[in-house]
């Protein structure tokens, strides 16, 4: 078959696993989940039936890894059906499954008519939540002036099963963003600056700025790795609202997802909510107002510049004395939280521990207790058969000193009716030899 491309509309071709329209040159979604029974394993088959290497649907499909992660802390069986309650949640997924097909997503990252003279950046955001953690990574193309924004790369992923405190997972999500930033600039055939890395997380931040405390092995390592991987200078805070990593974090419904749709916006988002709050400090400052990349390049150098003169004197120059002391008044108190968090994990983790031993002591102790009765019972055994043979045999003594009692009383009885007959027969011969007493008389 022929094709005229002039006349004909393109075709909808397969590319990575995604639906390709050449026409509009957009990745599409086609979902045809089949028909797969309310179970564990029902649901990972239809879960897993979704390829999307790229994480354009991370936020989407993060409630149902959710559901699966719930139904595995219940020790739910594989083939067995689910609740009710779960059973509504799944339902109310598949159906929002199916409105995945309108989501579309360039697959250019440079529009036409942008120019030659590029120049590019990574953006890496991170967040967590109490369910999961996520990033997203964005490419910023520079041109002229102009700045567009293309997302590239997002992963979703649930929290440990073990509970763990959200500073940590904002951590494991930093660290997460690094990884992703290695592999983008390992496999972008791009000239790049230097990356930016994003998060909400003043506590992170207070980690990878650190120079003199010591963490713990947990924080320790990762902020070691992130240290060595990055720049201190690439890192920045930008708050929860505006983060595009936090829909990876806790999941969204596909209505949401629709209608944000943060992953594929072709416009200047965060970095142009930079030059307004550089500007908004400028003016604060008393300074000239940022107008275009160019000049917010020039400023970040002029700052850069600024990292030999005192820390007062830099603050007062920049009119951000009071800001600064703000978000360190802020990390000192998210780092008291953090400590407190510590401090009860470990009583956690110790109370557990006594616990452990006292179960343990108890278990021996049952353990001692019924080997010495398995060896004395039958000493036992041994002790009440000889009692009970020595309780028959005076039981028999007693039986026979009891019949020879009765013989000797029976033989006691005779001899007391013959003395009684005896006597009265005396007194019958007296009363009949007084009359004959008294005629001899």
């Amino acid at each position: 078959m022929e094709l005229d491309l002039d006349k004909d509309q393109l075709p909808v071709e397969r590319a990575l696993g995604l639906q390709w329209c050449v026409e509009t040159d957009k990745f599409k979604f086609k979902i045809s989940a089949s028909q797969q029974p309310q179970t564990r394993r029902g649901i990972l088959s239809v879960v897993s039936s979704l390829y999307d290497p790229l994480g354009f649907l991370a936020p989407f499909i993060m409630p149902a890894k959710l559901l699966l992660q719930e139904l595995c802390r219940r020790n739910q069986g594989w083939d067995e059906a689910i609740t009710e309650s779960f059973g509504k949640t799944w339902a109310d997924w598949l159906e929002d499954l199916h409105r995945v097909a309108e989501f579309e997503v360039n697959c250019c990252f440079k529009p036409r008519d942008f120019g030659d003279h590029v120049v590019a950046q990574l953006h890496h955001f991170s967040d967590a939540s109490e369910v999961g953690y996520g990033t997203a990574s964005y490419l910023r193309l520079e041109s002229d002036g102009e700045v567009h924004v293309s997302f590239l790369l997002g992963k979703g992923r649930v929290a440990p099963l073990r509970q763990t405190t959200i500073p940590r997972l904002e951590l494991t999500a930093a660290v997460l963003a690094v990884r992703v930033a290695k592999m983008l600039q390992k496999e972008l055939q791009l000239p790049l600056k230097e990356s930016v890395f994003w998060t909400d997380s003043t506590t992170v931040l207070k980690y990878i700025f650190n120079e003199t405390k010591r963490f713990h092995t947990f924080m320790g390592n990762r902020t070691a790795y992130i240290r060595e991987a990055t720049s201190v200078d690439e890192w920045r805070y930008v708050s929860s609202k505006e983060n595009p990593a936090d829909e990876a974090s806790r999941g969204v419904r596909a209505g949401e997802f629709l209608r944000t749709q943060r992953q594929n916006l072709e416009c200047k988002t965060k970095m142009q909510k930079e030059l307004e709050d550089v500007n908004s400090l400028l003016s604060e400052a008393g300074g000239n107002n940022i107008k275009s990349s160019k000049d917010l390049s020039s400023f970040e150098s002029q700052l850069q510049d600024t990292q030999t003169l005192p820390q007062e004197e830099t603050l007062q120059k920049l009119g951000l004395s009071g800001h600064l002391r703000q978000l360190e008044e802020q990390n000192n108190l998210q780092e008291m939280l953090e400590d407190e968090d510590e401090r009860r994990m470990n009583v956690q983790k110790h109370l557990a521990s006594l616990q452990a031993n006292c179960v343990a002591h108890l278990n021996l102790r049952k353990w001692q207790w019924w080997r010495l009765l398995a060896e004395v019972k039958p000493l036992l055994q041994v002790t009440r058969q000889e009692e009970r043979q020595e309780l028959e045999k005076t039981a028999a003594q007693i039986t026979e000193l009891r019949a020879q009692l009765n013989k000797k009383e029976e033989e006691l009885l005779a001899v007391l009716t013959r003395i009684e007959e005896e006597a009265a027969a005396q007194k019958k011969l007296e009363a009949h030899m007084l009359p004959l007493q008294e005629d001899h008389g």
